[in-house]
């Protein structure tokens, strides 16, 4: 597992990494005009990223039961499927900001209009590459789901280098600036995206099929993707107000900003590996190893977002020449540092804590609060703009969106998932806990959408043997050899004492919520094969 999340903590950090290289190139070589313009032109692509990102968890959600069910020819469709999606909300993003750059720069609010032809000539070259920018996203799904994280993460350094090099050459070595900065990005996009590619044609068991999607592959992504959209959208439209504000600035603390922002933006994703681990190892625990488990990675998420936060802190304080080389932006960093920094201990907790509650069962929840932080987020930003508070206005606004969070989720990971139970309550689930471990069977995670059932097209499909091991069917029914043992090198973890298969009845056509936090429906037409009383929703 840790050979898996080593290289998988790189991959999210690709494009932040290049953000941030455009940032240092920009401050150190073009200016602080130029440095001030990327800050709307990142924001434009940011919320682009952001608004596609429940098509990557989804495809890779399906994938990755799909592959571990031994359903490879249904794991084709779905990631062909996805590379389609991509590639043609890829091109209509794309048309859209060569047709309207500057309307769209105009609409982040941005108060100085020396500002617009160069944040809308960044927005017209860079959005070049949206194709090929999520045909990566699925693009790593589909590598992910094989167990595959070292080539998406040599992708990602690669291009990174690649970017840092173009950089250099063309920013400062041929002073293209802004258009230096965005060619290299496009460049790297695409040798990236078919880099990808090609890994996929010639590693692992999928390839993709150059067909039209088939509408109910198409509707069971777009369904899976629907709850994580929602989600999505909220987190979003949050840091659009932070974001939308800070376009106002006048030019020297747009500077200010964009440069402390691309720090905190890389230094945030350093906690995702904490709240991935929450995702994987929770779900199906009880007792005292998820307590355990919860208070462990919550602590490690405190501390990591202290850790981000004094590295942060440093760098501002200590080191704002390796940003910019204008002094007068130097002091507008100096004074929102410490507010910087405490936004990332805030967030330190609570993504962690979200990914326990997510983990546990709780996706419902977590949608609902951020709803609330939205409209509280809202309300502050508003009486910001109205006070005049400006640059420390926009990083109060940071503190408020995760303390608000933080003290939801932590509350709920601290009320519902760390309280302990009564001692006949906590023999129980400790016995069920043991009992699993003794049938030995092997323990699944679910999809975010998945079935009880299989039609009978999709239970021949499960004959097809992997390297993840035998048909889950029948491992569920304990018939899979002795002690629930996989057959592959790359067998999926067996069911320990910490791990239960849990079973759920439901009647035919009724929505349930499975161990992963996400609704899934049960198909008409009785119980399946997996369980006599209904089907089973197993966890990992």
């Amino acid at each position: 597992m840790m050979s898996f999340l080593g290289p998988a903590t790189l991959i999210p950090l690709g494009d932040p990494l290049m953000s941030l290289v455009d940032t240092v190139c920009i401050g150190q070589f073009a200016g602080t005009t130029q440095l001030a313009a990327l800050g709307p032109a990142n924001l434009v692509f940011s919320f682009a990223q952001y608004m596609f990102q429940s098509l990557q968890v989804a495809s890779l959600s399906l994938l990755a039961g799909f592959m571990r069910d031994g359903r490879l020819r249904r794991s084709e469709e779905v990631l062909s499927t996805a590379v389609f999606m991509a590639a043609v909300l890829g091109v209509a993003t794309m048309l859209l900001f060569e047709a309207f750059p500057e309307a769209i720069i105009t609409a982040t609010g941005v108060r100085d209009m020396s500002l617009l032809p160069l944040s809308a000539e960044y927005v017209r070259l860079r959005g070049l590459a949206q194709p090929a920018v999520l045909v990566t996203m699925v693009a790593q799904s589909g590598l992910l789901a094989q167990q595959d994280s070292l080539t998406p993460a040599i992708t990602v350094a690669v291009s990174v280098l690649v970017s840092l090099v173009g950089s250099v050459v063309f920013v400062a070595g041929l002073g293209w600036g802004l258009a230096g900065a965005a060619i290299t990005t496009v460049a790297c996009q695409y040798v990236g995206a078919i880099a990808l590619l090609f890994a996929l044609s010639k590693r692992g068991k999928l390839r993709i099929r150059l067909t039209l999607p088939r509408r109910e592959v198409l509707w069971e992504l777009l369904t899976t993707m629907g709850p994580l959209s929602i989600t999505y959208l909220c987190k979003n439209v949050s840091y659009l107000f932070i974001q939308t504000t800070a376009a106002t600035l006048c030019t020297i603390k747009l500077a200010a900003h964009q440069a402390l922002f691309s720090v905190w933006n890389l230094l945030s994703w350093t906690i995702t590996p904490f709240e991935q681990a929450a995702l994987t190892y929770l779900p199906g625990t009880r007792g005292w190893r998820k307590r355990a488990g919860i208070t462990l990675l919550v602590g490690l998420g405190a501390v990591g977002g202290v850790l981000c936060g004094v590295v942060l802190a440093a760098l501002a304080c200590l080191a704002p020449q390796l940003f910019t080389r204008d002094v007068d932006v130097w002091p507008h960093m100096n004074n929102v540092a410490a507010l910087a920094s405490a936004s990332m201990f805030a967030l330190g907790i609570d993504v962690v804590s979200s990914g326990v509650n997510i983990g546990m069962g709780d996706a419902k929840y977590v949608a609902q609060s951020y709803i609330i932080t939205l409209v509280a987020l809202g309300g502050f930003m508003a009486v910001s703009r109205a006070m005049g508070w400006e640059l420390w206005g926009v990083w109060c606004g940071v503190v408020v969106f995760f303390s608000v969070r933080a003290l939801q989720s932590t509350g709920r990971t601290l009320w519902a998932h760390l309280r302990r139970g009564t001692p006949e309550q906590e023999a129980a689930e400790e016995a069920a806990a043991a009992a699993a471990a003794g049938e030995g069977r092997r323990v699944i995670q679910p999809t975010l959408w998945s079935t009880d059932v299989d039609s009978p097209d999709q239970q021949s499909e499960a004959a097809a043997r992997n390297s993840w091991g035998t048909d889950a069917v029948e491992q569920l029914n304990g018939s899979a050899g002795s002690n629930g043992a996989g057959t592959g090198t790359g067998a999926a973890p067996e069911s320990g004492s910490g791990s239960v298969v849990r079973r759920a009845a439901a009647s035919p056509g009724s929505f349930r919520i499975s161990p992963a936090g996400m609704p899934s429906q049960k198909p008409a037409g009785g119980s399946g094969p997996a369980s006599s009383s209904g089907g089973a929703a197993a966890s990992g």
